[in-house]
């Protein structure tokens, strides 16, 4: 009786509905077969929602779940020009035993994440679009509740360290793709250029763990494996590949920071955990636009069904201290507090702390003695009692036994009566240029004068010694950067007087 119910309801809902949308309810499908017509909007009016194992679902229409669970044990079609939309404000779950087939699917329960984990996952034609927070697949195996986007299917929606694919997407299809997968909070997306082949296939997840001890359908990685002449990898991030696919493409990694685990990007490589030789190796000989977070890593002609994982390694012993964090805060806005973590120190002798407010000059404040050899967790703070009243920039001077040093990034607090950006002046980075420019807006209450202008590194490199220049009061200024060879990362602008005590400004721009 409930199946000829079902198809009676469906069937006066189409009849009656062609020629527009309409609402009505369906809560469970055992029938043989339903079709939703064309220009027909179908919901299940807040219920869950489940095709059986006898149900047979062709969606020509619109479908919208308000329900919180949709459980697919049957067929579930949506054919070209259909939709399928998940509305809810709680926490949302696609599972079952077969994958639903959909082509344009939403996914949007506001602030809540969005669960997958269907047997087979799921397969999406056309487009996805990521309206949801975190979208959670599972990261035990690459099928269950993986996103399957086939040839040409895209998605749409803003991807960042709150909105991504926490666990498995799957490409098929000669696209160039960008892979919105994260963990941790920590958005780290791999890109590849078009695959010569239609039939290309790859399922890709972002990995904030130890490839050695991650567990994965494919095994560990061991970290001491080495093809010569690697000599360390990333220990914190990995990506897992899954491909039988042959063709040769172009591999870019967004990778989370590794300042303070690597002194530079210049013996920094992409590498690959090889399947054959069940060791790491360098793919390609190209270097990393920067060390800090969202700096990417690009080398071209990649077979990826050689490999399990995807990381980042180095030729180069790693630092003495693993430094995993670096802060600075105001406290009862007159001291600062600087505060950082070592994973692991090795000759470490002490640290120093220096301080500058011009980026110019560091001074010495302090210091803290280091643990010399230490395996685990240690915890360092520094309160600097006299900040001047502006912008203060902290860095470590971290000091080995021998006497070699290296310093840490740069961060900095504002104790500026005013501590907002000066309203006189305004500095842009020109960021869609190969050579990028710098330009300077100044108001009517500025004080022409004329100003040199320095651009340093976040660990407080001289960059570039731009020529002097005089900046009149309402003035739009250009300013070409002539340095070739400014990577993606984090820059501070010094513009400083070079007649008066007055009218310094620092800025913190993002490339």
């Amino acid at each position: 009786m409930k199946k000829i119910a079902n198809i009676l309801s469906l069937f006066f809902a189409i009849l009656f509905c062609q020629n527009g949308f309409c609402q009505t309810s369906l809560t469970e499908n055992t029938a043989d077969e339903i079709h939703i017509a064309p220009n027909v909007e179908w919901s299940d009016w807040g219920s869950n929602y489940t095709n059986g194992f006898g149900g047979n679902v062709r969606n020509y229409g619109v479908f919208i779940f308000y329900g919180n669970k949709f459980t697919n044990n049957g067929s579930y079609f949506s054919n070209a020009g259909s939709k399928d939309s998940f509305i809810t404000s709680i926490v949302d779950t696609i599972s079952g035993t077969n994958r639903p087939r959909f082509y344009d699917l939403v996914l949007n329960n506001g602030s809540n994440n969005f669960i997958i984990n269907n047997d087979s996952g799921i397969e999406v034609q056309h487009n996805i679009n990521f309206a949801s927070l975190i979208v959670s697949t599972e990261r035990s195996n690459t099928n269950i509740g993986s996103i399957n986007l086939a040839d040409d299917a895209t998605y749409t929606g803003i991807m960042s360290n709150t909105k991504f694919v926490d666990g498995y997407v799957t490409k098929v299809g000669n696209d160039a793709f960008v892979f919105p997968v994260g963990n941790s909070n920590k958005y780290h997306p791999l890109t590849i250029s078009s695959p010569s082949s239609l039939n290309y296939q790859l399922s890709v997840s972002y990995f904030y763990d130890n490839p050695a001890i991650a567990d994965l359908t494919g095994g560990l990685h061991s970290l001491s494996s080495l093809a010569s002449p690697l000599t360390s990898i990333d220990n914190t991030q990995f990506w897992d590949v899954v491909t039988s696919s042959t063709d040769s493409i172009s591999v870019t990694l967004h990778f989370e920071s590794l300042v303070g685990k690597y002194l530079n990007a210049s013996n920094v490589r992409m590498v690959g955990w090889n399947i054959a030789n069940a060791r790491w190796e360098i793919i390609g000989t190209n270097i990393p636009s920067g060390l800090t977070s969202g700096s990417t890593i690009t080398n071209d002609s990649v077979n990826l069904s050689r490999y399990s994982a995807i990381g980042i390694g180095s030729t180069l012993e790693v630092l003495p201290v693993e430094l995993l964090s670096l802060n600075v805060q105001k406290i009862d806005n007159q001291n600062a507090l600087i505060q950082w973590t070592t994973a692991s120190e090795k000759n470490n002798l002490k640290f120093e702390i220096e301080r500058s407010i011009d980026l110019h000059n560091f001074q010495k404040i302090g210091e803290k003695l280091g643990n010399i050899n230490s395996s685990g967790l240690n915890n360092y703070q520094f309160m600097d009692l006299n900040p001047v009243d502006t912008k203060n920039y902290y860095r470590l001077k971290q000091i080995d036994i021998n006497g070699d040093y290296k310093y840490s990034e740069i961060l900095f607090v504002d104790f500026s009566t005013n501590n907002s950006e000066p309203n006189d002046i305004q500095i842009s980075l020109l960021n869609s240029l190969s050579n990028p420019e710098i330009r300077i807006i100044t108001s009517e209450n500025f004080k022409a004068s004329n100003f040199a202008i320095q651009i340093f590194d976040i660990e407080g490199r001289l960059v570039e010694d731009l020529e002097k220049l005089n900046i009149q009061a309402s003035s739009n200024t250009i300013l070409p950067i002539k340095s070739n060879d400014l990577k993606n990362g984090i820059y501070f602008i010094s513009i400083h007087n070079v007649s008066l005590q007055e009218g310094n400004y620092t800025f913190k721009l993002i490339r």
